[in-house]
């Protein structure tokens, strides 16, 4: 696990430095966008952390909040409107009493089905959805997955799964900020990192991505 550890915080180091270039714009939909793909990034890196000091039985529910954090940058970006971007990007902390008026994540997830160019990033939350939802919001709620675990104990296999999936979605958020800064096939630069760290990643991450790069 030590390894994989290292190794997946140095995926996220390369991914980084690869793409790290201005957004090409400042609008509040490049920006919104842009905060919650870094938003995350972090998850993704609290979540290694947990996993890291043994906190196994919470990291499901920061995989949660990594996969409805990069939904959200794509349907920022994609299917938003200009009064919900503004919303977003300007509603004071006290006015948290309002989320209610931004979808959660099957209705932008339903949004994002009508737009082609995110039908590959679209395709693996969908099956990490379909897959995971059910645990994830145990972990979430303190179901039974998180009471069994508590007893039971958090085996290193769930631990590895987990860390891949969240390494997955980190990299597909790096792509997402790739795109956000309209450099020309930045994205194709992140290809070789499939390969150079695929044992830190789901298999069909690698995959999917070349069909993600630009141009």
């Amino acid at each position: 696990m030590d390894q994989l550890f290292r190794r997946s915080s140095l995926l996220l180091q390369n991914a980084l430095e690869l793409i790290n270039h201005p957004l090409y714009n400042d609008s509040q939909r490049t920006v919104a966008s842009a905060d919650a793909c870094q938003l995350a990034i972090d998850h993704g890196g609290a979540l290694r952390s947990l996993l890291e000091g043994r906190f196994g039985t919470s990291a499901p529910a920061m995989l949660r909040c990594q996969f409805e954090a990069l939904t959200r940058s794509l349907w920022l970006l994609h299917c938003a409107t200009d009064e919900q971007v503004e919303f977003i990007m300007t509603t004071a902390m006290e006015g948290m009493t309002s989320e209610a008026r931004l979808p959660m994540a099957t209705d932008m997830m339903r949004q994002l089905r009508q737009v082609p160019v995110v039908a590959h990033p679209l395709e693996l939350l969908e099956e990490l959805k379909a897959s995971g939802w059910k645990a994830m919001n145990s972990y979430v709620h303190g179901g039974v997955h998180a009471m069994h675990r508590t007893r039971e104990g958090f085996p290193a296999e769930l631990a590895i799964s987990i860390l891949k999936q969240s390494n997955g979605l980190s990299i597909l958020a790096v792509m997402q900020l790739a795109a956000l800064t309209g450099v020309p096939k930045l994205q194709r630069l992140l290809l070789p990192l499939n390969d150079a760290y695929g044992d830190c990643l789901p298999i069909k991450t690698g995959e999917s991505s070349s069909s993600q790069a630009q141009g």
